[in-house]
């Protein structure tokens, strides 16, 4: 069997004994049409003396089928791919660039220096009863996490285990990214509804929880960014040069900070 391919024409061309069969599909003016010539007699050889050829129809049967099959199988992926075409969706036109206000209000991150941090304070006291109303329900009653939401308190000194427990008391290396985090992420399916100074004292609980502040510890925007925490330098170096050194960074069982 001999095939050929091209964007505008498919053509399958089967050659029997003794005969050959043309057919395929054209495309003329943007439309598909099947293309058939019929049969014709191919050229004949002169068989050996006492030469028995094989069934004449079984073969062009078989051949016949193989054309047939390979016809629909670039029918098939020619029409999907014409859908997949007329499905790409056109954007021309839709939306606008972000004004400069908008993009302000984007962009609110609260970095480790903690400049964005809000007004307002909060303690661990207070952040207690909040944790129970609106956090336990996931994170267990003493932050030991569910099946729900992950732990939050312990695993100091395991970083550096065969099993290391990443909490934010034991790795996370900055206090601010608990109130940025708890902001906009908790709680769940109601982000975004705490105040400041209900933030500031959950932020307050998980870091007393956590034995980095005392219980009566006023947490704010100027003593959040001053908590040192305990994996502060657990990510690279105290030398940027000495980042490729495993043994410099800690790296103890293949685990490293």
């Amino acid at each position: 069997m001999r095939c050929s391919y091209s964007s505008l024409d498919i053509r399958t061309v089967v050659v029997a004994r003794g005969f050959k069969v043309t057919c395929g599909f054209k495309a003329r003016g943007g439309m598909l049409s099947f293309v058939g010539h019929g049969f014709s007699r191919a050229v004949s050889r002169p068989s050996l003396q006492g030469f028995q050829p094989p069934k004449l129809w079984a073969n062009f049967a078989v051949q016949s089928i193989l054309c047939i099959l390979w016809l629909v199988v670039a029918g098939i992926l020619l029409l999907s791919s014409a859908a997949a075409w007329a499905q790409t969706p056109n954007y021309k036109g839709v939306g606008r660039a972000p004004t400069q206000d908008e993009i302000r209000a984007w962009d609110d991150a609260i970095g480790p220096a903690g400049k964005e941090l809000p007004p307002g304070s909060g303690n661990a006291k207070d952040g207690a009863e909040i944790f129970t109303n609106k956090c336990a329900l996931c994170h267990g009653p003493g932050g030991e996490g569910s099946l729900l939401a992950p732990r939050l308190v312990g695993g100091k000194g395991t970083l550096k285990s065969a099993q290391p427990v990443l909490t934010i008391g034991s790795y996370w290396p900055f206090a601010t990214t608990i109130y940025d985090y708890i902001r906009k992420a908790m709680p769940r399916g109601q982000e975004g509804s705490l105040q400041p100074d209900e933030i500031y004292s959950l932020t307050a609980f998980l870091l007393f929880k956590n034995d980095i502040i005392k219980e009566t510890d006023v947490i704010d925007a100027k003593s959040l960014p001053k908590v040192q925490m305990p994996n502060r330098n657990g990510f690279i170096p105290q030398q940027l040069g000495e980042i490729h050194d495993i043994k410099k960074r800690g790296c103890v069982r293949g685990h490293c900070p």
